[in-house]
């Protein structure tokens, strides 16, 4: 699959989609499929029209999903869509060119923890001793 773009967006997040083509696609289908250490497998499929009029999920079960475009251009063209993608605070709007014999899409990253927790980790306080300590007379300056 041509990575159109990573997102990194919290569990639960709302993905919206819609999408717009050229003449030279024939036909298009939308994927949504969980990453394989979240067990693979297809979780909803579109076809052309419901992309066209906007589709959407709840992204909240898996620890990832790739939105994938999957489509059928005519042979000898340079097959144009856009699409208009939402997840939570990230969006993407753009014309880009379909690629004949690949398919097309996102690779959605869900954190198990909320990006906005922070992680504490142990301070390391500067030991402070007599003599001897890394061969000088007493304390650090």
């Amino acid at each position: 699959m041509q990575l159109l773009d990573i997102v990194h967006a919290p569990k639960g997040s709302r993905m919206t989609l819609r999408t717009q083509s050229t003449d030279a696609v024939i036909t298009y289908a939308v994927l949504l499929k969980r990453f394989t250490d979240s067990g693979g497998g297809t979780v909803m499929t579109w076809s052309r029209d419901e992309a066209e009029r906007t589709l959407s999920a709840d992204l909240d079960d898996a620890f990832g999903f790739h939105i994938i475009i999957t489509a059928t251009t005519q042979p000898n063209t340079t097959a144009k869509m856009r699409a208009e993608l939402t997840i939570g605070d990230y969006s993407y709007n753009a014309l880009f060119s379909v690629p004949p014999r690949d398919n097309i899409g996102w690779s959605v990253i869900l954190p198990s923890k909320p990006a906005d927790v922070p992680v504490s980790e142990p301070r390391m306080e500067p030991r402070v001793s007599g003599p001897g300590v890394f061969g000088g007379p007493g304390r650090w300056p």
